[in-house]
């Protein structure tokens, strides 16, 4: 259908559905880039990409073409030599004496060591295995092969015996192991063969030539029979039954019965043939002046048409690597996905919704456009057909095979019998725009319209919107489940039918702004639901568990196999049988198999039409995209997994580059880190994807980016490992990473024998800084208690010359006038024997005196407080004991001076006030305390002096309490019923008692060093 064959109405019509589509598509329709150098003609079973100058080639003329064993492209052209890993070219500079190093590179040859033996206009380089990873290639060895004459080599090979044969402008050289000497001279080699007999054939400027040890080379005379000369035979290959065939200047022959034979078709079998190679699957190819052929069933079928090939390699996958004189590099890769456009029969290219009818033909909905399909020819419908509106949205079949058409605009349409017939708000439709057609189970239709879900059935047409329970009017999927359950995916969230009302499921996703749009079933009954901008969710137990996915996928199909097929954003999207589960491990990546541009998508981007993807009895995966209908054969695609070549291709630091090796070692300090990672699959490098960490840097795995670059500015002291790991061929990601040791120097002070030297060092002056301390709170306690030992002898020499010479001067003279007097005998005895006692209280009031003018041992503190209560009693009638129980302790010097001064007030207290018959004292040493008791069994104390603690203007009580409290004591005064009073000392054992310690500790050496001070 032409623009012309539209009335301008329905030409407007279009336009404005075509405004409409794009603005409804998700993201805007992408431009498609192509390179300029794609233009030419390319066969449809390849897709094609150039590669020049631009692109880092070292010049456009492309001589040789090699991959070695690591995976590496390696292209020789007429300026240098350069690695490819199908990402980045990287320059190589062949260190050759005596030549530049941009000589042009002839040949490429991989031994079986995995070498790499390149032969140049200046010699041979030999490049080892385990160099080819390094950007220093630093092991590379030339090899100079003439003196006068040049050192032009044509051709390397290796043949059966192991030897490695040099064709050259000048002769036949063989390396002897350490250099290559001269087997034929002064003729011009141009292509070497070994057959299978071990015969080998050189390809010579006089003609073909067979080579042994003995005879050198000996021309061979067939030129003839293949209707050349001998001159015009470039290269030969054998077959895998035994035939020989040449490649000449008029095409490629062999020698039959009757004279030469050539294949068909004649213009490639007669073009100048100068090259044939086999690949991995025995297929020949052969290169042509018009062009890259392979041979199949007799006949050579040609990929691509390039008049100026030098160079061809065949990759693993089939992929083919094409040198042109002065046209760079080019890569043809086997299409994968078959793309119908307008030029195929569509209205345009802008495909809406695609269906495969029971009838086995395909309907495709486009933007002012509808066809079916029969698998030859595309038959379009118009208005003239009785489809009023050609804006294509949604297409479904129902139980009696009738198609439904939903456009954008008009409503819906039922094809019966070849005539359409229309549905829309008239009929009672929700809207004239229709998002999607499902047919149900009963045979009736669910309509997905922004204002609402309709319901069609028997001809009448029910609605329902939020007042039906709907989450929003606007309905962006509709579908009914295996188990007949209907569900609906809203603009608001997703609901599903329960009676006659919707009910609002709800989501345990964890990401926010996150929308349903599409459902999606497999054949085990898992019903998930795909979601904008990324992610799926999985229906379970009437709810919505959310999964991230790195793809923005739409609508599902599944393969007789069971791989799971989607439309997206970024292109389609395959995930193996039963790959696409809520994984057990959310750590492991996402394993899919991705399709875009590179395997022949004119546009990456799928339609919004539904279904925008479907699935044919014959395997074929049929996608409507903004660029046609694309067509993937899923029977054809290859489960082989091909794991790429994953190595770090180049290490900076600080700016600098170094050698890679298998680790990388950084001197002491912060260095600014770059590598490049590098992973190779050459047959689809877009499809690569790429992850890393470094442990003890990374917590989680990280996506490589654009570059394949990863940076680190600050790796921590010590040794690291960088993990990195990448997807396969088929998408699936190794589950073993490939390992790369970074280890970061310390400074001087960051290594473990410094700093457990500056720990001893650190712990040897906490050490003496402590018993310094020690030494001078012991320095500073002994100058208070010899200060204290001052002032108490100075008290006691002050009360000694006042107070007791007062008082025994007073005592004399009473004594002195009682013998004077004319007394009574009874009562001069009595006055002696009151003059004895106060003899009696002065001597013990002088010894208590002088007894605390110096400290109390540890060994006397039990025997002070006997001494003072036997002094004491001697003025009093009440009896006095002590009692002593438990293992004895070392009683700190302090607490034993202030425990005595208030067992001494204590005991004063009692003798003087208690009228008892007895005072005891009770001192009890335990593992965990030290407990004194003061008991009496006199008259008690009064209650109103414990509860006012003590009687006004006297100092006795308070003093005890205070010296307690000093030395973190517990007093406790208390009545005694029905007499006496008890008075209870008690210090915890830390408190009280000197702790033991090793000898050799900083106790036991500050205990030592206080006994000897």
């Amino acid at each position: 259908m032409t623009p012309n064959a539209h009335s301008p109405a329905v030409s407007a019509l279009c336009a404005t559905c075509l405004a409409l589509a794009v603005a409804f598509l998700t993201f805007v329709v992408p431009t498609l880039i192509v390179r300029a150098s794609e233009s030419s003609h390319t066969s449809s079973d390849y897709v094609r990409t150039t590669f020049k100058i631009e692109d880092g080639l070292p010049d456009n003329t492309v001589n040789t073409i090699n991959q070695t064993r690591n995976g590496l492209l390696w292209v020789g052209t007429a300026s240098g030599l350069a690695s490819f890993d199908g990402h980045t070219f990287r320059n190589v500079e062949l260190r050759i004496p005596g030549s530049s190093p941009s000589s042009a590179v002839n040949a490429l040859m991989g031994d079986s060591n995995g070498d790499l033996w390149v032969g140049s206009d200046a010699g041979v380089v030999r490049i080892p295995a385990s160099d080819l990873n390094d950007p220093f290639l630093s092991a590379m060895t030339a090899y100079r092969l003439g003196r006068a004459q040049s050192d032009e080599v044509q051709v390397l090979l290796k043949v059966a015996d192991g030897d490695i044969l040099a064709g050259t402008s000048h002769g036949l050289y063989r390396f002897d192991g350490s250099r290559f000497v001269s087997l034929v001279s002064s003729i011009y080699v141009s292509r070497i063969k070994q057959l299978r007999d071990g015969r080998i054939m050189l390809v010579t400027g006089a003609g073909l030539a067979e080579y042994d040890a003995v005879r050198g080379a000996k021309l061979l005379s067939v030129g003839a029979q293949l209707g050349v000369r001998d001159s015009d035979i470039y290269d030969i290959y054998e077959d895998s039954s035994g035939k020989i065939w040449y490649c000449t200047q008029h095409g490629i022959r062999t020698i039959g019965p009757n004279g030469f034979i050539h294949l068909e078709p004649t213009q490639p079998a007669t073009a100048r043939t100068f090259r044939a190679t086999p690949d991995s699957k025995g297929v020949q190819w052969v290169a042509t002046g018009i062009g890259l052929y392979s041979i199949v069933d007799g006949q050579l079928i040609g990929p691509s048409v390039d008049t100026s090939l030098r160079a061809f390699y065949v990759g693993k996958e089939g992929d083919l690597w094409i040198g042109i004189n002065g046209g760079g590099l080019t890569h043809l890769q086997p299409r994968t996905v078959h793309m119908f456009t307008k030029s195929d029969g569509l209205a345009n290219d802008l495909v809406m919704t695609v269906l495969p009818a029971k009838d086995g033909r395909l309907w495709v909905g486009n933007n002012c456009g509808l066809e079916v399909f029969d698998g030859s020819v595309f038959k379009t419908f118009n208005e003239k057909d009785g489809l009023l509106n050609a804006c294509v949205w949604a297409l479904a079949e129902d139980h009696s095979a009738d198609i439904w058409v939903g456009t954008y605009g008009g409503g819906m349409f039922r094809f019966h019998a070849g005539v359409f017939q229309q549905f829309s708000m008239e009929q009672g439709l929700a809207s004239r725009i229709v998002n999607r057609i499902v047919t149900a189970s009963d045979g009736s239709l669910w309509i997905a319209t922004p204002d609402g879900l309709s319901h069609f059935i028997e001809g009448s047409i029910n609605n329902y919107t939020i007042a039906d329970g709907l989450s929003s009017n606007q309905v962006l999927d509709v579908h009914q489940a295996h188990d007949g359950t209907l569900w609906v995916a809203t603009q608001a969230g997703v609901d599903r039918l329960v009676g006659n009302r919707f009910i609002s499921v709800p989501s345990l996703q964890t990401a926010s702004a996150v929308l349903a749009n599409r459902f999606a079933e497999d054949s085990n009954g898992n019903l998930y639901t795909t979601d904008a901008p990324t992610g799926i969710s999985r229906v379970i137990g009437n709810r919505l568990v959310y999964q991230p996915t790195p793809v923005a996928l739409m609508n599902m199909v599944e393969a007789s196999d069971h791989s799971l097929w989607f439309s997206g954003h970024s292109g389609i999207i395959r995930f193996a049988g039963g790959a696409l589960t809520l994984q057990d491990n959310p750590g492991l990546p996402l394993d899919y198999q991705q399709f875009g541009i590179a395997d022949g998508l004119n546009s990456s981007q799928a339609s919004v039409g539904g279904p925008n993807l479907a699935i044919t009895g014959d395997g074929k995966v049929w996608v409507a995209t903004v660029g046609g209908l694309a067509m993937i054969d899923s029977n054809r695609i290859s489960t082989v997994a091909i794991k790429p070549s994953i190595f770090i291709s180049d290490a900076m630091v600080d700016g600098s580059r170094n050698r890679v090796g298998d680790h990388l070692m950084l001197s002491p300090g912060n260095h600014h880190v770059e590598l490049t990672l590098a992973v190779v699959d050459l047959a689809t490098p877009e499809k690569v994807r790429l992850q890393y960490r470094l442990d003890g840097v990374d917590d989680a795995w990280l996506e490589g980016n654009a570059t394949r670059t990863v940076t680190y500015t600050n790796v921590p002291v010590g040794s690291h490992r960088l993990y990195v790991r990448a997807t396969d061929s088929t998408g699936h990601w190794s589950r073993e990473a490939v390992v790369y040791q970074i280890a970061q120097q310390p400074h001087f002070y960051q290594s473990k024998l410094f700093q457990f030297a500056a720990s001893v060092v650190f712990i040897l002056l906490i050490t003496l800084a402590y018993l310094v301390r020690v030494n001078h709170l012991l320095s500073q306690t002994h100058r208070i208690l010899e200060a204290r030992q001052i002032e108490r002898e100075t008290i006691a020499r002050d009360l000694h010359d006042t107070l007791f010479q007062g008082v025994e001067g007073g005592l004399l003279l009473i004594n002195s006038v009682t013998s004077r007097l004319p007394m009574e005998v009874e009562a001069k005895d009595t006055l002696r024997e009151a003059f004895q006692r106060m003899n009696h209280v002065m001597a013990s009031a002088r010894g208590a005196i002088f007894g605390t003018t110096r400290p109390v041992e540890a060994s006397s503190f039990e025997d002070a407080i006997t001494l003072h209560g036997k002094q004491t009693g001697l003025l009093s009638t009440s009896t006095f004991s002590m009692k002593v129980s438990g293992r004895k302790r070392d009683v700190r010097t302090v607490v034993q001076e202030e425990l005595l001064k208030i067992v001494k007030e204590a005991l004063n207290n009692a003798f003087r006030h208690a009228d008892a018959n007895a005072i005891e004292v009770r001192i009890a040493y335990t593992r965990h305390a030290l407990e004194v008791w003061i008991c009496d069994d006199g008259v008690g104390i009064d209650p109103s002096i414990l509860s006012e603690g003590g009687k006004p203007n006297h100092w006795g009580i308070p003093s005890m309490q205070q010296r307690a409290a000093k030395i973190g004591a517990h007093l406790h005064i208390a009545r005694h019923e029905p007499q006496g009073t008890a008075v209870l000392i008690k210090l915890s054992g830390p408190r009280a008692f000197i702790p033991s310690a090793p000898p050799f500790s900083p106790r036991g050496l500050a205990r030592r060093y206080s006994k000897k001070t």
